[in-house]
């Protein structure tokens, strides 16, 4: 046999290696392929389920803004539904909807109510369903008083040491968090209705306090890199984010449901009502003991005490008053029923030989200066029937707070005839019921600074118009314009930073609800010396009540997060004497 050649073993070896080398190129391509591949879909899951946590997060934030459905348990804005309910002991068409209570740590973290907040079926990239936890303070719940001042309690660590060391927390006081529970890990098991209500099977590395005993923290979550045994993403509701979101809606309520009132009240009665100290603390607001210009709303609270008398204490005014006028026959009276002051007063009125009269009839009534007020718009019980063919009324207040009421009346009906006819007490202006259940609930109005001219109050005598601007507030504006203003509403923000730290060391405001003060070396006492200073910011909290008084406008930062919403310098009505109610649309802010 022939024998081959050196140069042909060898081209066939070279050959086979080349032979080999394509094979591990192919190899490791198609191996490079499958990682690009994992890693491609890797990439899709988890855009997909930050996708889908974003849109859990937005749709949070815009229903804890936008909170007034009846239905609910109260109008709270800043209040977030329960999580869903349970898969095993409700129907599905009951799936994604919110529980009605959520106060257990069992309940206060389950699915995302994905109904209730008007979402799809909301799932990650594995397809689970997004879970959701939230802090107690912030339920939808008569127990929760939700506002700047509420804080979360809520931690985010790093480890799943419990409880979190400092060094450990991601993040503190958080409101709400979102969670992608990703595929089953370790020995978690999802294989039936029950089992898929254990938040067990979906989160790792948490700790649930069972029982909210804690004043300040009371769950704890881990966020982390993927592993082999935790793969939880995660995104949270801080309280500031929320507030920012909140505060919104609390400064368009005010816009649209408070100064409308105080709008009304000035047609009526020619001036504002008086403020009442400003104090975040209390419960119990009463402008009567200390009248001014600048501080809480004039709500008239008392705190729901039945022991106390009312804040405004309607009532007719004795003598010299009420007082008659006009060709009166003998035996024409007007006075209060004096058994009971806060009733009607009664009149009889007996008319001359030519059966026609015209009289006018003036009372006062105390207290009317300290509280939204209104009169009775017409005479009541009149008697003959058509006896009183004209009536016509006019308000003032004095400067001790009593409301003056005049009504101007012609009477018509046979000689010698007695004319009966009521004035009702004027009512106070309830600011509760759904409407109002943020203000008071909520207890907004403490965290709410109410600034009227020192010229505007009962007895002051002049009118901020647009033709008088001496006589107005000025707002200083975030476009660097100014804006005259017969009243100024300016919202509290949560604790910011003081831009002129006291020498105290406070650098934080100090807020009686997040006392101790997170500034190390703060010795500050909260009192009514420095209230406006930790509840505002820059001429917002210089407490100057004598004209020229300004308040400011600013974007939101770590120093600032004031809102101020104002009425307008009014439009003269020439003819009445008394300011338009309707200002210009472009100064109705």
């Amino acid at each position: 046999m022939k024998r081959r050649s050196g140069k042909s073993i060898g081209r066939q070896r070279g050959a086979a290696l080349m032979a080999l080398l394509a094979l591990v190129v192919a190899g490791s391509a198609f191996l490079l392929v499958q990682k690009l591949n994992a890693a491609s879909v890797k990439l899709d899951r988890d855009a997909e389920t930050r996708k889908a946590l974003l849109q859990a997060k937005q749709a949070l934030l815009g229903f804890a803004a936008l909170d007034n459905t009846e239905g609910s348990n109260m109008n709270r804005p800043g209040s977030l539904p329960c999580p869903a309910n349970p898969l095993a002991s409700s129907s599905p068409t009951n799936w994604g909807i919110a529980r009605l209570s959520c106060a257990a740590a069992s309940a206060r973290v389950h699915r995302l109510p994905w109904k209730t907040l008007g979402l799809p079926e909301l799932r990650d990239g594995t397809g689970e369903y997004l879970w959701y936890a939230l802090s107690p303070r912030f339920r939808d719940a008569t127990s929760s008083v939700i506002n700047g001042d509420t804080r979360g309690q809520i931690n985010i660590c790093r480890g799943s040491s419990a409880p979190c060391p400092a060094s450990d927390v991601v993040a503190n006081e958080v409101v709400a968090v979102i969670f992608a529970p990703g595929a089953p890990v370790n020995t978690q098991d999802r294989s039936n209705a029950t089992l898929r209500d254990q938040v067990v099977n979906y989160l790792e590395d948490y700790v649930l306090d069972p029982n909210l005993t804690y004043s300040a923290v009371i769950d704890q979550f881990k966020s982390g890199p993927a592993t082999d045994t935790f793969n939880d993403q995660l995104i949270t509701i801080t309280q500031e984010e929320l507030m920012a979101a909140t505060e919104n809606a609390v400064a368009a309520r005010l816009r649209t449901l408070v100064l409308p009132r105080l709008r009304q009240y000035y047609a009526t009665w020619g001036a504002f009502p008086y403020a009442a100290p400003f104090d975040p603390t209390t419960t119990t607001v009463d402008s009567r003991w200390s009248p001014t210009s600048q501080g809480l709303l004039p709500l008239a609270l008392d705190a729901g005490d039945p022991a106390n008398p009312p804040r405004v204490d309607l009532r007719w005014q004795n003598y010299p008053f009420p007082l008659m006028q006009g060709a009166l026959a003998t035996g024409s009276t007007c006075n209060p029923d004096w058994g009971d002051p806060h009733q009607e007063l009664e009149c009889q009125i007996m008319t001359p030989a030519s059966g026609t009269l015209s009289v006018s009839v003036t009372a006062q009534v105390r207290d009317v200066g300290f509280g939204l007020v209104e009169p009775a718009p017409n005479l009541t019980n009149i008697w003959p029937a058509g006896a009183v063919t004209s009536q016509a009324f006019t308000y003032s207040l004095q400067a001790n707070g009593t409301g003056v009421i005049r009504v101007d009346l012609t009477i018509s009906a046979p000689p010698s005839t007695n004319v009966f006819f009521e004035l009702e007490l004027p009512k106070r202006v309830s600011l509760t019921g759904f409407n109002y259940d943020w203000l008071v609930l909520n207890r907004w109005y403490q965290q709410i600074l109410y600034a009227i001219p020192p010229n505007m109050t009962p007895g002051g005598g002049s009118t901020c118009t647009t033709a008088a601007t001496a006589n107005c507030l000025t707002i200083q504006r975030r476009n660097a314009t100014s804006a005259a203003a017969s009243v100024a509403l300016v919202l509290a923000g949560r604790p910011a930073l003081r831009e002129t730290p006291p020498s105290s060391g406070c650098a934080i405001q100090k807020r009686p609800s997040w006392d101790p003060n997170p500034t190390p070396g703060c010795a500050e006492a909260l009192g009514p010396a420095n209230y406006l200073q930790n509840y505002f910011e820059s001429l917002n909290n210089d407490g100057v009540t004598a004209l020229p008084i300004t308040f400011k406008e600013g974007y939101r930062s770590p120093s600032f997060n004031d809102r101020v919403v104002w009425l307008s310098a009014f439009n003269t009505t020439p003819a009445a004497g008394r300011p338009n109610m309707e200002c210009a649309p472009w100064l109705c802010e």
